[in-house]
């Protein structure tokens, strides 16, 4: 019996996590980078060493996942999930390539974080099966996917996006289309005050996260989350936040800017918030 097969472009933190519940909910995932070469390997290694999952996990994801540059990707998948950086240019050119890659049926879904749905669509001729897949950062361990509704977006896409979060048992929230839509904008309101206690000497990182899981029941807290999902990107969603809102609730903490100019961004380069060994 042939395998379901559907992509993710781009494999970076949310890639990752993307594709290895789909891998691992026995979904062929085809993985889409620029050079082509298997970056789901380095990454199942690291979780293995930390026994965030076992060997034979780490041998079945592996076994499902199929890395092409965007050139050799031959298009044939029922899901196409992009998963690549906060920037407009780069997810309309994405979105392009994917509709002459893919068949007319493949769904198009986004993990946009802060950009509108609708404004994704426009860079493709059938906006009705554009839709928000929105994951939430660790993807293997957050049980919801926010499924966001552009204005042109069909009800059968809301459905099929809805049919894929629960097959890699996530709960789909559906929401409308506007920036940052929910989740977003109230992480980043919390990372962004956590940052400011911090910035103000109330309390060091520790404590304030801490708190954050004892008293608001996070599951991670929020100065951990932002080195996790990196200090830069977080930057880069209360721009985007900033810029469409023209809010300026959505200022970054200057301690935020201050970290990004630094290049201590969090997990990824050992240093942020916090130190990291590993």
């Amino acid at each position: 019996m042939k395998k379901r097969r559907v992509a993710v472009i781009g494999i970076g933190l949310m890639g990752q996590g993307i594709a290895h519940c789909f891998a691992r909910d026995g979904f062929e995932v085809v993985t889409v980078t620029r050079k082509g070469e298997n970056k789901m390997k380095p990454y199942l290694e690291k979780e293995l060493r930390k026994n965030r999952i076992t060997e034979e996990d780490f041998n079945q994801v592996l076994a499902n996942i199929v890395p092409v540059t965007m050139e050799d990707f031959d298009g044939d998948v029922e899901l196409a999930i992009e998963a690549v950086h906060e920037q407009k240019d780069l997810k309309h050119e994405t979105f392009k390539k994917l509709e002459e890659k893919c068949h007319a049926e493949t769904i198009l879904a986004t993990t946009t974080s802060t950009i509108p749905v609708g404004f994704i669509a426009q860079a493709v001729e059938d906006k009705s099966r554009v839709v928000g897949m929105h994951f939430c950062s660790p993807v293997t361990q957050m049980t919801i996917v926010e499924v966001i509704k552009g204005v042109e977006t069909s009800e059968a896409t809301i459905e099929k996006a809805k049919e894929y979060s629960l097959l890699i048992k996530k709960e789909p929230l559906v929401v409308k289309d506007f920036p940052g839509f929910v989740i977003s904008r109230l992480v980043q309101a919390v990372v962004n005050e956590a940052a400011l206690i911090y910035m103000q000497g109330v309390a060091d990182a520790e404590t304030i996260d801490r708190a954050a899981q004892i008293g608001m029941s996070l599951p991670v807290g929020p100065l951990k989350l932002a080195d996790l999902v990196g200090i830069d990107v977080a930057l880069r969603g209360l721009d985007s936040m900033r810029e469409m809102m023209g809010d300026d609730r959505y200022n970054a903490s200057p301690v935020i800017r201050q970290k990004v100019y630094e290049g201590h961004i969090g997990r990824k380069v050992g240093k942020g918030f916090y130190e990291y060994n590993d």
